[in-house]
């Protein structure tokens, strides 16, 4: 169970690191727009939703 923690928490840490740079290379490349970094950082979570979704809907269902 720890070991589960861990790779939770690793991947939430990962996860603001890579928003981070997501957020500094977007504001880069459109400083005239404050939004956008934010709008790149949210379809990003939302693809990762959308690929959790997809594994979670061809995963086969065992009850042993």
């Amino acid at each position: 169970v720890s070991f589960l923690n861990f790779l939770a928490i690793g991947g939430a840490g990962l996860a603001q690191i890579g928003t981070g740079w997501l957020h500094g290379a977007v504001q880069a490349a459109a400083p005239g727009h404050p939004e956008a970094p934010y709008s790149a950082i949210f379809q990003g979570f939302a693809l990762s939703v959308l690929a959790g979704c997809a594994i979670y809907a061809f995963a086969r269902d065992r009850t042993d």
